[in-house]
């Protein structure tokens, strides 16, 4: 850029030339190259043009990727046939028990009714056109004690718990592999016969200390009440006898 001051001196000389006519023509053109070099400075300079950007070398493009499929989960195949554990509806019952995987109960007729899971094992097999005045199902089986006081088994017999003693009893109670009864007539020295389970050579008298009533029946146990109302439970494995002071009014046993 130019000097203002550095320059008016100079016109100042160019100005004395004025009077000498042989160098007033070069003056002259001198002023006006310097004029037009100051109106070229004055100017702002011109935006300077922005080069063009640098594209990248081509190169190849790959084709973009799908995500890789991911292995939905099996699928839990629901069984077939899910065994009802309603009771049947429109039924009327006078007693119930339950077992495993599967009920029973007496309708008004007497009759044995059974429902739930059956594995193809006659569980839910009742027999046909008998009547019961009591029922008591197991694990996987089932006992009823006849009108005529017999006793009538179904169900899984892999311990021989579906196949009762002969005779007439008061009560039976049927556990997870084995069932007791009491045998009729009661005798001087009280006693409970029980088969299937701990008992490989069939049934076979457990001699108690007492008479016993509401007895019932679990894995590999059997309880009841004495007349005193205490409880008495006996291991069925050990043969062993346990004595519960009372009172009690009511058992059960899962």
């Amino acid at each position: 850029m130019f000097n203002l001051t550095s320059i008016a001196p100079r016109l100042a000389h160019i100005r004395s030339w004025r009077g000498q006519s042989e160098y007033f023509p070069r003056a002259a053109a001198l002023c006006a190259a310097i004029c037009l070099a100051l109106i070229a400075c004055a100017q702002p300079p011109p935006p300077a043009t922005p080069s063009p950007a640098l594209s990248p070398p081509p190169y190849p493009t790959q084709p973009a990727r799908s995500p890789a499929a991911q292995p939905t989960p099996a699928a839990q195949t629901a069984p077939s046939s899910t065994p009802s554990t309603a009771p049947p509806a429109d039924v009327a019952f006078t007693q119930i028990t339950a077992g495993k995987f599967h009920a029973c109960g007496l309708r008004e007729n007497a009759a044995p009714l059974c429902w739930g899971g059956n594995s193809n094992d006659g569980r839910l097999d009742a027999p046909a056109q008998a009547a019961f005045r009591q029922i008591s199902a197991g694990h996987h089986f089932t006992c009823g004690l006849r009108q005529d006081q017999t006793i009538a088994c179904w169900g899984r017999n892999s311990a021989g718990q579906t196949s009762p003693p002969q005779g007439a009893f008061s009560e039976i109670a049927a556990g997870s592999g084995h069932a007791c009864a009491i045998p009729l007539p009661q005798s001087s020295s009280p006693d409970l016969l029980c088969w299937g389970g701990a008992f490989p050579n069939g049934a076979e008298t457990l001699p108690l200390d007492a008479p016993l009533s509401d007895i019932q029946s679990g894995s590999g146990f059997t309880c009841g009440l004495t007349p005193q109302a205490d409880m008495t439970c006996l291991r069925m494995n050990q043969r062993s006898t346990e004595i519960t002071p009372g009172p009690f009014t009511q058992l059960a046993a899962g």
